[in-house]
């Protein structure tokens, strides 16, 4: 046996009950009277869930994919305290061995500046055809308003810590929007909230944690809140009960680029945001450039063309188009920590039809567009779906950034702009 691992960062199972630390993870070799085990901290007795994790280590199980560099160790995980059941589990304990084997160098990239604290929570839909960056979790109700809440002193104790949320895209949109919501009002400058599709979502997420707000940086709040006021925890936990009944959908869902509600009219980008800034919804009249989001869908569908009629139409004229490279020696994970700067290159613009198009070129690892004043531009679901919520620097023209998700190729790609009345309509080609 070996030692119990010193894991580079704090990952927590958020349960209604309480965060769950993933303690320990101690590597062992096989041998006919050992097996893989959960125990509590500090204790010898197998914990419930010690099957469930057997299952989930052994090499018919996410850890024996390819891309997950597994062996034939067995293990000995140490948690706080034993989860009563569900797999929402899953995604904390398969990040914390990532990154105890430093796969896809996590344990490099978390280990550059304060501990972060990881809170991560998904039940892996597992398919065996698919590598381990491709999984993706079932749709199911995850209660994660009552896990957030449950979190909030965990989060708020991490200081200027990075604070790593990773919460599954596909949970119920009023679930994500009112967790998303309590995250929103809090006073804590290394908060990042990021919805992941798949697993590669979240290993991407930790591997930019360079991304993460300074701790100078003013904390994002929801529109219209006022910034919270030092308070006891009591408070702080029962303003998020409150928060789970009045937040909106719209309003929750502007947190770092979340999809909002249907109007695709409802969001803007601000004309000067930080870097990783939520959209937040414009007054009336207001020309700043604008963003649609739309909820990703497993088709590829057009989102409805915006009912407001007092905008002049969108032409593509006054559309700018940046796509984001790693320079010569550099690569687009370096881009995308934030450990050098993209080099910026607008692709020209053609006329195709009734829209306008543009080639990305070869190696583009993320996207700045920019639109007309007054109008939308209402981004497709199978082009989102290809781009991560973590967002490049934004700049005064930018109206949606994002940067392509982990082994998605955005290079050759073209995209189509085509006006839809006071939108434009943005799609792959």
């Amino acid at each position: 046996m070996t030692a119990p691992s010193s894991l580079p960062a704090r990952f927590l199972i958020p349960t209604p009950a309480g965060p769950v630390e993933i303690v320990a993870i101690t590597r062992r070799r096989p041998s006919a009277r050992s097996r893989s085990v959960v125990l509590k901290d500090a204790s010898f007795e197998p914990l419930a869930m010690s099957p469930r994790y057997r299952a989930f280590v052994s090499a018919e199980g996410p850890l024996g994919l390819p891309g997950s560099g597994g062996d034939d160790a067995e293990f000995i995980l140490q948690l706080g305290r034993d989860i009563d059941g569900g797999d929402s589990w899953n995604f904390a304990v398969l990040l914390a061995h990532l990154a105890e084997r430093d796969q896809d160098g996590l344990a490099a990239a978390l280990g550059r500046g304060p501990r972060p604290v990881v809170v991560a929570t998904g039940s892996l839909a597992f398919d065996p055809r698919r590598p381990l960056a491709g999984q993706v979790f079932r749709a199911e109700r995850y209660a994660l308003a009552e896990k957030m809440t449950s979190a909030l002193s965990s989060i708020t104790d991490a200081g200027a810590a990075p604070v790593i949320v990773l919460l599954p895209a596909n949970a119920e949109p009023s679930d994500l929007a009112a967790a998303e919501g309590i995250l929103a009002g809090l006073e804590a400058p290394g908060l990042r909230v990021h919805r992941c599709a798949t697993v590669g979502d979240g290993i991407a997420a930790l591997r930019g944690t360079a991304l993460v707000r300074p701790a100078t940086e003013k904390t994002v709040l929801l529109p219209g809140g006022p910034p919270p006021q030092a308070a006891p925890r009591r408070s702080v936990r029962r303003m998020a009960i409150a928060g789970v009944v009045v937040v909106s959908l719209a309003a929750a869902a502007a947190w770092y680029g979340a999809p909002p509600a249907d109007d695709p009219t409802a969001t803007a980008a601000a004309t000067s945001p930080p870097a990783d800034a939520p959209a937040v919804a414009a007054p009336d009249g207001d020309p700043t450039p604008r963003v649609a989001d739309t909820e990703p869908a497993a088709e590829p569908q057009v989102a409805p063309a915006p009912t407001t009629t007092a905008a002049t139409p969108a032409t593509a004229s006054g559309l700018l188009v940046e796509a984001l490279l790693a320079p010569g020696g550099g690569t687009c994970f370096n881009v995308i920590a934030g450990e050098i700067s993209a080099a910026v290159v607008a692709p020209p613009l053609g006329e195709a039809g009734s829209g306008t198009i543009a080639a990305l070129p070869a190696g583009t690892c993320g996207l700045r567009l920019g639109a007309p004043a007054g109008t939308v531009l209402d981004i497709a679901p199978r082009v989102r779906e290809m781009m991560m919520t973590a967002a490049p620097p934004a700049t005064e023209t930018t109206a949606y950034a994002a940067y392509g998700r982990a082994g998605v190729e955005l290079g050759g790609r073209t995209l189509r702009f085509t006006p839809r009345g006071a939108a434009i309509g943005v799609d792959w080609d």
